[in-house]
């Protein structure tokens, strides 16, 4: 007996453990457009699993506690490679931050198993540089973590072509048809047919639903930026946990004995190679500067990545509600790596099965909050 066919479009993170998964049981290809995968959102993650990150989100708390268990165990014993390394989080609470978000920001962090508040006199604090106006409390969370993503991608290419699924890359996809019953992908040199298409192209995803005549998810890709530069001299850095200002300015983690930073940009900006703008590069450093006692001295590197999302923030995941066959798994909105585990395997299950796999449901989690039905009646298709 034949198996069906599954054709990923993305070869990102989301469709490369999308495709890992479904090739268990379909002939599946990966269609990537440009010359690796991963390139774009996936590649420039800031590779940290913390599970206070959209911890106010259902969906994204669940899809975080799923996912946990499969990288601590690396991804079910398929690498020797530790893919987490823990890291913490320190959340630093700015003198200058409204006592309305302190509350709300005081209500989560008690939620979370062992975090802890700390104040100035705590060495860890000392140990940062801090400047000594900007903050006087702060949150420590232990269980966060730096992660590979490299080989966490590599758990997921392996898986696919062991289980006889393809990647294909410079493979752009220029339309996409169905005719009796069978999909029809068009890249400029060849067609692939099949059952399944899962849309999983981060930022173009709305175009590829353009493509085949589905709704769009009125998601928007909006743009982040990182610096790398040099530690303080003299100070070792590599034991810093990731900082983070709790009124959403900067981040700032250590980064293969360089720093790493952020000013936690999201701008509106087209599908496209993101690239950093000049103010924002300034920006990253001037917050830094404004938090620590130590200047950013040389910047060796810059990038920017579109983190792309839905208007609820909530990932999409799950069959188009119109179009027999077309799944989608986009909108993650910066938590893709850190939920891949989870986000593909509910992704696999539902296009295979039509329910969740066991366990999901146990904690409150309902396929319908990321089913994309549930943006319907707030979009439209183009022409309409």
């Amino acid at each position: 007996m034949s198996r069906p066919r599954a054709i990923i479009i993305g070869g990102g993170i989301a469709g490369i453990s999308a495709g890992a998964e479904l090739a268990a049981g379909h002939d599946t290809v990966v269609l990537e457009r440009e010359e690796h995968p991963t390139m774009h959102a996936s590649g420039r993650s800031a590779a940290a699993f913390i599970p206070s990150y959209g911890y106010d989100n259902i969906a994204l708390r669940e899809l975080t506690r799923l996912s946990l268990p499969h990288l601590q165990s690396n991804m079910d014993g398929g690498t020797d490679v530790a893919l987490l390394a823990r890291r913490g989080l320190l959340t630093l609470v700015p003198n200058t931050l409204q006592e309305g978000p302190r509350r709300e920001l005081t209500a989560v962090m008690k939620k979370l198993a062992g975090t802890r508040d700390v104040g100035t006199s705590e060495p860890m604090l000392r140990d940062l540089q801090l400047d000594a106006g900007y903050a006087q409390r702060a949150w420590y969370e232990p269980d966060v973590w730096d992660i590979d993503v490299n080989a966490l991608a590599q758990v997921y290419l392996k898986r696919l072509r062991t289980q006889g699924g393809r990647l294909l890359v410079n493979a752009s996809v220029r339309s996409i048809r169905r005719r009796g019953g069978v999909w029809e992908v068009h890249t400029a040199s060849d067609v692939f047919q099949g059952e399944l298409v899962v849309n999983c192209a981060g930022a173009w995803a709305d175009d590829v639903a353009a493509m085949v005549g589905a709704r769009r998810q009125s998601l928007t890709p909006m743009r982040r930026t990182a610096i790398l530069f040099e530690p303080p001299a003299g100070c070792a850095t590599d034991g810093w946990p990731v900082v983070y200002a709790a009124d959403h300015t900067f981040y700032l983690k250590p980064d293969a004995g360089m720093l790493l930073a952020s000013p936690a940009d999201e701008t509106p900006s087209p599908p496209m190679d993101a690239q950093p703008e000049e103010i924002d590069i300034a920006t990253a450093a001037w917050r830094i500067e404004q938090a620590f006692d130590f200047s950013v001295r040389r910047i060796s590197h810059t990038w920017a990545g579109l983190r792309t999302f839905a208007p609820d923030r909530t990932p999409t995941i799950g069959a188009d509600p119109e179009l027999d066959g077309f799944f989608w798994l986009a909108g993650q909105g910066g938590h893709g790596v850190q939920i891949a585990p989870a986000a593909a395997r509910l992704l696999g299950a539902l296009a295979t099965d039509g329910v969740p796999p066991k366990g999901f449901q146990d904690n409150g989690f309902d396929p319908a909050m990321v089913s994309p039905a549930r943006q319907q009646t707030h979009t439209r298709r183009d022409g309409e």
